[in-house]
Order: C-alpha cells, then sequence, then structure tokens
C-alpha cells in the first residue's frame, strides 16, 4: 500500500512541474505576442504620421486597445 501512495505522490509532482512549465511557456508566448502587436501598432501609427497618438498609447492602456481596433490590429 504505501509504494502505491508514493507513485501517486510522484505523478502529483511532476503533474504540477509540467502545469508550471507549461505557464512559463504561455506566458513568454503571450509576452512575444504582445510585443509584436504593439511594434506593429507603432509602426502604423509611425506611417500615419500619428507620433502623438503613439506617446498616448504607451501610458493609456483603453487608447492602445482602441488604436488596435482602429487598425485591425
Amino acid at each position: 500500500m504505501a509504494s502505491s501512495w508514493w507513485l501517486i505522490e510522484e505523478k502529483e509532482m511532476a503533474f504540477k512541474e509540467g502545469e508550471a512549465k507549461g505557464e512559463v511557456k504561455g506566458e513568454a508566448r503571450g509576452e512575444i505576442k504582445g510585443e509584436r502587436r504593439m511594434a506593429e501598432l507603432f509602426r502604423r501609427l509611425n506611417e500615419a504620421g500619428r507620433s502623438e497618438d503613439a506617446m498616448r498609447a504607451t501610458t493609456d492602456r483603453e487608447y492602445h486597445r482602441g488604436l488596435y481596433e482602429e487598425f485591425g490590429i
């Protein structure tokens, strides 16, 4: 019986470790995606000569979300 309990503990630990690694990977992917999205927004704003909008987007989350929508990003 004791060996069965130990196996269950090992499986639970392995699952938690795998879950934590998956979370780290997911967060890294999300960060990369967000950086690419912001870079694309700044590129388009630059092309449109909208530097003031780019500056505001750096500090106003709702504003840059609206710009994402405006530019279809």
